[in-house]
């Protein structure tokens, strides 16, 4: 089943300049390109090189952030229109767990294990 033809059932966030839907995917991808060369094609530096926005890396970020926001898989893939989002906020979920982790230790939620106990001057 093509893009056009999927049953609409979500409420359309982005138009077109006519004020309507963008009817294929292809299209929409194109004026995200264009807009991005309109503000300079923007880059990002990663291991040592630059390189340039990819509309398949907006739509990563885009599930990411809406992870971070609380958002489940099945919201965001709505949202996104994405099939496999834990694969794509894998990372940015270890980044939520290990915060959490991180503020209930430096509140003092987590306990010391009991048990033996390291005398000072032992190694």
């Amino acid at each position: 089943m093509s893009w056009p033809s999927c049953p609409w059932a979500a409420v359309t966030i982005i138009y077109g300049h006519a004020g309507k839907p963008f009817s294929s995917e292809k299209i929409l991808q194109e004026r995200v390109r264009r807009l991005m060369e309109e503000i300079g094609s923007p880059t990002y530096v990663t291991d040592g090189r630059t390189r340039g926005f990819s509309f398949h890396g907006l739509l990563k970020n885009a599930a990411c952030y809406l992870a971070e926001l609380g958002l489940s898989d099945t919201e965001i893939g709505s949202i996104c229109g994405m099939n496999t989002v834990r694969h794509y906020t894998k990372r940015a979920r270890a980044l939520m767990v290990a915060h959490g982790a991180s503020n209930r230790f430096t509140r003092g939620d987590v306990l010391p294990f009991k048990g033996r106990q390291i005398k000072e001057g032992a190694q």
